[in-house]
Order: structure tokens, then C-alpha cells, then sequence
């Protein structure tokens, strides 16, 4: 049976940056199907009528894409904000993995070929996210750095509350069948953290997965919803439960050194060249100093 990938693009207003993400999904190649969920919350600049004329001509079948495109959805009406136009794309979608691309961020060439061979090659990872890349006005801010995001800090806040290092959701992907433990009220509820409540339910019961993998680019502009970070980190408080301990705080501004350098002492997903498909790599215990010890089964 052929995987299906379903992408869940939310847009409002972005008629700047919105034709880069559509085309950099529609250009997509691999063994796989895709299916595409357009939701706008009733734009006024231009991006509907530029999202209505790719629609129709997916319906006349006169769309130019390279993928295996098995279904395009497009709907546009009112909404409270992104979250709520996500709920409406993921009880849409029907695909056995799944991922959110903002409508000012864009996918690389060959990223979801990746995606599909990890989740195909590894039956035991629920969710994945990729190397950190991010551009502004064309030009690169950041670019490609391996990072490890154990499960007991994600839930404590670790990453984008105590931290700068934010689980990239355009580079993020996870099985359908995480999308049982969330809260679809709850999460629709959010104005900007909805992403840190997605990452705190599933690192509930699953790893999340870092891959030796570039993925998309998340783009900087001055509307970045995430450019309000306290208002982002006064709703990411609401949702942790744990505060992190004072190791983890240690451990944080010890690894951000070692990711920078390039070490990967920690478990992550590469590909295995010479058999062609993707394995994990397990570096066993990372050990920073004599009292502080992190074992990475979690």
C-alpha cells in the first residue's frame, strides 16, 4: 500500500509569500501520495483569488505538479486564527503521516521523498523534525544545525521558553495517529503557541526523532506571529507542566556549544548510504560532567 502524506497549509493575508509554498509542495517528487489541504481564513489581499485560480485549475486538471498529487482541498471562510484553520485540515486529512507548512515558509527539493523514506524505513519513530534553516530577504539568518530535544524537556518548556531553540514546525512531520492525543478545542484555542501544545501532548508517549536532514526554511518577516515572544511564551507557561531542573538548564547551554561544533552525541536519524535507507544512530549516554548525566532513552 502506498504511503500517503497529507500537508495542512493555514493561510490569512500572505499573497507576498504564499505561491513559494504552494509550488515548493506541488514540486515535490518521491514514492508516495500526496495530499494538499489549503485552509484561508478569508483573505483580502489577493491571496484567494491567486489560491481559487490553482484550484480551479486542479479541478480542470490543468495544474502543473511533479508529485503524486491524489487530492488538493481549498476552502476559505472566516476563522478565530491559524489553529482553528489547522483542526479544519487535519479532520480533512487522510494521509498516514502528516505536516504543517505556514503559508511564508517553503519546502526544499526532495523533502518529502526524505520524510516518506524515514517513516517507511523506521515503523518505530512517531514523529521527526529536521535541521533548523531560516532566511530573510533571500538570505540565510541560520542554516542547517542537528539538534536533540529529549522528551521531559520539551514538556518543561526548555525549547522557545527557556531557550531559543524552538521545535521548527514546518520541518516537523508525525504518523496520523498522534492526532487521537490532542485537544482539538484546547488547541484551536492558542493564538501563537499551538505549536508548543502539538510537541508538549505528543512528547507525552513519543520521542520525537531529530534528522541529519534539511527539510524546509522558515522565513523571517516583520508579521511573524512569533515575533510577539512574550506574548508566544506567557501562553507556552499555561501549557507546561513541569518546570525544568536545574541540570536541564545546564544541559542546555552545554549542548547549544556541542550542536554548534557539530557533535552528534545523541540519538538521531541519518542515512545509511551504502544500504540505501535510513537507520538511527544511538551514541548511548552523553556526559557533560562528573555530576551531570543525561541517558537519552527517553
Amino acid at each position: 500500500m502506498i504511503m500517503k502524506i497529507s500537508i495542512i497549509c493555514p493561510v490569512k493575508n500572505a499573497r507576498m509569500f504564499v505561491a513559494d509554498a504552494i509550488n515548493s509542495i506541488l514540486r515535490q517528487q518521491g514514492d508516495f501520495e500526496l495530499e494538499l489541504i489549503v485552509v484561508d481564513g478569508a483573505s483580502t489581499d489577493g491571496t484567494f483569488e491567486f489560491l481559487d485560480d490553482i484550484y480551479k485549475h486542479y479541478l480542470n486538471k490543468t495544474l502543473d505538479f511533479k508529485c503524486n498529487l491524489s487530492k488538493f482541498y481549498f476552502l476559505s471562510e472566516k476563522d478565530n486564527g491559524m489553529y482553528e484553520a489547522l483542526v479544519k485540515g487535519f479532520r480533512l486529512s487522510t494521509g498516514d503521516v502528516i505536516g504543517w507548512l505556514n503559508a511564508d515558509d517553503y519546502y526544499l527539493e526532495g523533502a518529502l521523498s526524505k520524510v516518506y523514506r524515514i517513516f517507511h524505513d523506521i515503523s518505530k519513530v512517531k514523529w521527526i523534525t529536521g535541521r533548523a534553516n531560516s532566511e530573510k530577504e533571500g538570505k540565510y539568518m541560520w542554516k542547517s544545525k542537528l539538534r536533540y530535544f529529549p522528551r521531559r524537556m520539551i514538556r518543561s518548556g526548555i525549547f522557545g521558553l527557556y531557550s531559543d531553540n524552538f521545535i521548527g514546525q514546518e520541518s516537523t512531520f508525525w504518523r496520523r495517529e498522534l492526532l487521537n492525543e490532542i485537544d482539538e478545542d484546547k488547541f484551536s484555542g492558542y493564538k501563537l503557541a499551538g505549536d508548543f501544545y502539538l510537541w508538549n501532548t505528543f512528547a507525552k508517549r513519543n520521542r520525537l526523532y531529530s534528522c541529519d536532514e534539511d527539510f524546509a526554511v522558515f522565513r523571517a518577516h516583520d508579521c511573524n506571529m512569533s515575533c510577539d515572544s512574550e506574548r508566544y511564551r506567557k501562553e507556552m507557561r499555561e501549557i507546561v507542566d513541569k518546570k525544568p531542573r536545574r541540570y536541564e538548564l545546564r544541559w542546555i547551554e552545554k549542548s547549544i556549544r556541542k550542536w554548534d561544533e557539530g557533535n552528534k552525541e545523541f540519538t538521531y536519524i541519518t542515512c545509511d548510504m551504502a544500504k540505501n535507507r535510513y537507520v538511527v544512530i544511538n551514541r548511548g549516554i552523553v556526559t557533560f560532567t562528573k555530576t551531570c548525566r543525561l541517558m537519552i532513552c527517553n
